[in-house]
């Protein structure tokens, strides 16, 4: 695969030593499909045909109650989402709003829910009562727990773990502008690109989102998640808002219809 955002034709296939390889523009790998753009949308379409697929095998059994078709989101049609979401920070702002609208219809159909005109802390508000959240609230509580993991736990990836490195500075005697930052970004941006990388993305939501990086700085160990959790979930709705307002990529578009 060729990746780049230029106009360019690849070639067919290439040839490596006396092997010829077959060049393409998506290829699946781990259950995400990658495109040659590195956008996304060919997985969030194939997310949603996948989805369809099971929407249409529930409208057929319209006669079930309520609460079936409650435990068939939960079972059949959430997983799909959280298969990796946390990869949601590198998708772009079309392959997220899909995302969205396909999240909230499915659930609006099923359940026969009219989620249209809410803001986001409404709809989640409406949902809690079937132990459900909004899309939202949904990813900001993934990548929360997942940055949280990934700083504390033994278990993470060396390379990400040195990714998000607590602040250190040589000269203690002096309050420098940047003492305040509980996380920051090894890596050197070059251009706008390196802004939707891994470790600049979860070192802004933590230093921007007051109320997190509150959260983090009470917390230096992993086996304290269950108690982060706790206080976290307290705070979800700040959270949230402060999350959409640094990523507005994430934010709820009204002009979004869910038909159900």
């Amino acid at each position: 695969m060729f990746v780049t955002n230029k106009r360019v034709k690849p070639p067919a296939s290439i040839k490596i030593d006396r092997y010829e390889i077959k060049c393409v523009e998506t290829f699946k790998l781990l259950g995400v499909f990658l495109d040659s753009k590195l956008n996304f949308i060919h997985h969030v379409s194939q997310l949603s045909f996948s989805i369809n697929r099971k929407l249409f095998a529930i409208k057929r059994l319209f006669y079930l109650s309520f609460n079936v078709k409650l435990q068939f989101i939960k079972t059949f049609i959430l997983p799909f989402f959280d298969y990796s979401l946390t990869l949601s920070i590198y998708f772009s702002k079309t392959a997220i709003d899909k995302l969205i609208r396909i999240y909230y219809r499915s659930i609006s159909r099923i359940l026969c829910l009219d989620l249209n005109n809410m803001s986001i802390t409404t709809i989640n508000d409406h949902l809690k009562k079937h132990q459900l959240e909004s899309f939202q609230h949904r990813l900001v509580i993934r990548l929360c727990n997942f940055a949280f993991t990934i700083k504390y736990s033994k278990s993470s990836p060396r390379i990400l773990n040195s990714m998000l490195s607590d602040a250190v500075y040589d000269n203690k005697l002096h309050n420098l502008r940047d003492s305040s930052k509980f996380l920051i970004s090894t890596q050197v941006i070059h251009n706008c690109h390196g802004e939707h990388t891994f470790n600049n993305f979860f070192a802004n939501l933590i230093n921007k989102c007051s109320t997190l990086k509150e959260l983090f700085s009470q917390f230096n160990c992993y086996s304290l998640l269950k108690e982060f959790n706790k206080r976290f979930n307290s705070k979800i709705d700040q959270i949230v808002d402060q999350t959409l307002q640094i990523f507005p990529k994430f934010k709820y578009n009204n002009n979004l219809r869910f038909f159900f």
